[in-house]
């Protein structure tokens, strides 16, 4: 009798304890600053990724052809207004320039209050998001081009490929512009417009979405190929 009574107060025990330890995880305080909105700023319909610049200030570009400034607290600092839809992601310049492109064709600089610097038509679909070199050399691709665009908007090669050109361009630290297609290639470029070489990826049939360029390496984050 006394084994049976020793063995229950051991079980109760051991309940009691278990109960305290699932009350004290319960009521460990969670930070209310974890997962909480700071704010939300309503735009158009987007596709396109934002930039921040390093005054904090973000830029997005939305279908309804509205690019926009955001301030850091949620405000909007200045909206422009392109000629197309924007599909394309902002890319920001040394001196604070932000460079987008619009679907209809159009590469814009508009300056960091909100007036533009320049624009540049470019003959084709614009989705690519612009990439740019340490030089100000601005890399853009449409349909079946990758074109070099000099800082002061003017046009400084057009290279051609056999396919669309829908991702964005990536630079090596040599200055070699690396470029997928739709043709089924992966192009390295020289900063003059020729050709360094190309890769065709067995069975890969629409463009890389990204690339990441490192001093001894190409890494393809992410590709679609046949099954």
């Amino acid at each position: 009798m006394k084994r049976y009574l020793l063995i229950f107060f051991l079980i109760l025990i051991a309940t009691v304890s278990c109960k305290k330890r699932t009350k004290e995880k319960e009521d460990t305080p969670v930070s209310a600053e974890e997962g909480t909105l700071k704010w939300k700023f309503t735009t158009g319909e987007a596709y396109s990724s934002p930039a921040v610049a390093n005054d904090g200030t973000i830029y997005l570009g939305c279908v309804d052809g509205i690019f926009y400034a955001v301030n850091p607290d949620g405000t909007e600092k200045w909206e422009f207004k392109t000629e197309g839809p924007i599909y394309s992601s902002p890319a920001i310049g040394g001196k604070g320039t932000i460079y987008v492109g619009s679907k209809n064709g159009i590469l814009y600089a508009i300056n960091p209050n909100g007036t533009i610097k320049w624009k540049f038509e470019i003959r084709g679909l614009l989705h690519s998001s612009p990439a740019i070199a340490r030089d100000g050399t601005i890399y853009v691709g449409v349909y079946n081009s990758l074109y070099a665009v000099n800082p002061d908007g003017t046009e400084k090669w057009e290279f051609k490929t056999r396919g669309g050109i829908d991702a964005s361009p990536a630079i090596g630290r040599d200055g070699t512009i690396y470029i997928s297609s739709t043709d089924g290639n992966l192009y390295a470029i020289n900063p003059d417009g020729t050709k360094n070489g190309y890769l065709r990826p067995e069975r890969i049939f629409v463009p890389i979405l990204r690339l990441v360029v490192t001093a001894r390496s190409i890494r393809v984050l992410a590709a679609f190929s046949a099954q």
